[in-house]
């Protein structure tokens, strides 16, 4: 890949864009209550609009969903417009199983060189240095 002068766009690109606006309603008055006192003038809501605009749906789907955040990007962004931030959160990495496929031969190498091999090296380099020592 290459960054072509009049093609590309010179970085960072947003990848993700977040617009917010605040509109007012104002709710109609409520009526009388059964005691004959009016209502509270509180009910004056603040409503907010609010657009999440990703550059691609495909970190959501299920190729790449456990790719570099994309998981966490996707219902924490959910749980954001939801304006349900207590669900909002890192989770953490799940360790993977990873076992090791090696055939027949290379496992007994494996195990000779683990058990026998190397074992026996420091054994003779220790019995040298010792048999050196006492002859001095």
């Amino acid at each position: 890949m290459e960054f072509d002068e009049g093609k590309d766009i010179k970085g960072p690109v947003s990848v993700a864009v977040i617009a917010t606006k605040n509109l007012d309603n104002t709710a109609p008055e409520t009526p009388k209550t059964h005691e004959g006192v009016e209502g509270s003038n509180q009910n004056k809501t603040s409503l907010t609009a609010t657009l999440l605009v990703v550059g691609d749906s495909d970190f959501s789907n299920n190729r790449y969903i456990n790719f570099s955040g994309n998981g966490d990007f996707f219902l924490n962004a959910i749980s954001w417009l939801a304006e349900e931030e207590q669900l909002i959160s890192i989770r953490p990495k799940k360790r993977k199983n990873t076992p090791i496929q090696m055939t027949q031969s290379l496992g007994s190498a494996i195990f000779i060189m683990g058990i026998i091999v190397f074992p026996g090296l420091i054994a003779t380099v220790g019995i040298r240095i010792w048999w050196r020592r006492r002859r001095l």
